[in-house]
């Protein structure tokens, strides 16, 4: 923005007496007359860092408009961007000095069409540029084109900058998608990332937003959601993908499955891949009850819990092992809770379920130590060597080697056998997990 002429705006009292070539500078609103030593020193003192300089008449304030460009305690250095001088009118109003940023009010602009969804038009009524006009004189107004061209820019910075926050985030991403049909049948197709940041909040955001051509079916689908990882470049970092309980959805997993474990992108060979909408078994469990209450009203309760437990028995055999997972790797409940849950719901065949789940829970610890192998290594040699010299025997000698003996096999145990064999926290005293 060019810099604006430092003649006080007239705001109406013709009384007011002109001042003085120097006392016109918009530089002495920074800075103060201190009271002359003696009749040849006259110096000036900044408002922010109090500096003194000398200002004789004949010196001119280049040097205190300098200081004010560095001066590192002031908040706005440039003062050519100041518009409106401090003035008081005769009523009293006091306007204040204020900052221009065009390329922040154009940004702004761009996010008001993208949020509120308005055309790109809408900066060429006559309206909105009177609004404009009236708050910032200065902004000189742009076209659709522009605007057009700013927002598409806006649109490739934020979408670097959340390519750059999923490749750095330390945990692995949880994708959740979903199509659906319009009125014109044209069908779509909505991806969205879930992850954890480094300060363990959840996050959530959109990354795919598409038309899906003809023909709509489960290689198209699986083929859209596959070029939407590549581009974001997460492929390694996927650990599930939740859909709806569809036939379709369950060809599309097993494709994108197939593809991601021939380059060994899935934890467990992708045991924890395939996530079903809790939402939609829900609607299926009480949609399949409502069926039959249609069929019989007089005896539907019975054949209603038996077709809810048979569908609850169904899906529950597939979350109960990773929610198992989840429990035991809560200090305050660990594995005596799910053995405790399992006899409660499986009675004598709980031993088996308990197995698997701690089998399940290794074989994923296993997986996420290969990944971390490069940063972490806990793995000692457990070869013992416990040969005495028979010229050298020694009972204590002996006892010294058993002990490191069973030394070194316990430093062989892994992290999650260490935190197995420690007590359960208190359940009663609230702990930060």
């Amino acid at each position: 923005m060019e810099s604006q002429s430092s003649t006080p705006i007239n705001l109406g009292d013709e009384n007011v007496e002109p001042e003085s070539k120097r006392g016109r500078s918009d530089v002495w609103e920074h800075f103060d007359k201190l009271p002359p030593i003696d009749a040849n020193s006259q110096r000036a003192q900044c408002k922010y860092c109090k500096k003194a300089y000398s200002c004789k008449s004949t010196g001119g304030t280049s040097h205190l408009r300098r200081h004010l460009t560095k001066c590192p305690k002031r908040v706005c250095r440039d003062i050519r961007q100041y518009t409106i001088s401090h003035q008081t009118t005769t009523s009293g109003t006091s306007f204040s000095n204020y900052k221009i940023d065009v390329e922040i009010i154009r940004r702004e602009i761009a996010m008001m069409i993208a949020i509120d969804e308005q055309p790109f038009i809408m900066v060429e009524n006559i309206g909105f540029r009177r609004v404009i006009a009236a708050a910032c004189p200065e902004f000189k107004m742009m076209s659709r084109k522009t605007i057009k061209r700013d927002i598409m820019l806006l649109y490739k910075r934020e979408r670097q900058n959340l390519k750059d926050i999923l490749i750095e985030c330390p945990s692995r991403i949880c994708l959740t998608s979903d199509t659906w049909k319009s009125i014109t049948e044209d069908h779509y197709i909505c991806v969205t990332a879930h992850f954890i940041d480094h300060e363990w909040l959840l996050h959530k955001r959109l990354i795919h937003f598409k038309l899906i051509p003809p023909p709509y079916d489960s290689f198209s689908i699986e083929d859209e959601i596959n070029t939407c990882v590549a581009q974001w470049n997460i492929q390694h970092k996927l650990f599930s993908i939740t859909l709806d309980n569809l036939s379709t959805n369950d060809c599309v997993v097993s494709l994108l499955k197939s593809r991601l474990n021939q380059r060994g992108f899935l934890p467990c060979d992708g045991e924890f891949f395939h996530i079903r909408c809790c939402a939609h078994i829900l609607n299926l469990v009480v949609q399949s009850a409502f069926n039959l209450i249609m069929l019989t009203i007089e005896s539907f309760l019975t054949p209603m819990v038996k077709e809810m437990q048979r569908k609850f028995d169904k899906y529950w055999s597939e979350y109960s092992l990773i929610l198992s997972c989840a429990v035991i790797l809560d200090p305050r409940y660990k594995v005596k809770f799910v053995e405790f849950c399992y006899t409660k719901v499986y009675g004598m065949e709980s031993r088996e379920y308990t197995s698997n789940v701690v089998a399940t829970l290794y074989k994923c610890f296993e997986a996420y130590k290969k990944d971390r192998a490069s940063s972490s290594q806990y793995t000692m040699s457990s070869k013992s060597n416990l040969t005495i010299n028979d010229d050298d025997y020694d009972e204590m000698q002996e006892l010294d080697a058993f002990e490191g003996h069973v030394s070194r096999v316990q430093m062989q145990k892994s992290e999650l056998d260490l935190y197995l064999e420690e007590p359960c926290l208190d359940r009663n005293v609230e702990e930060h997990i």
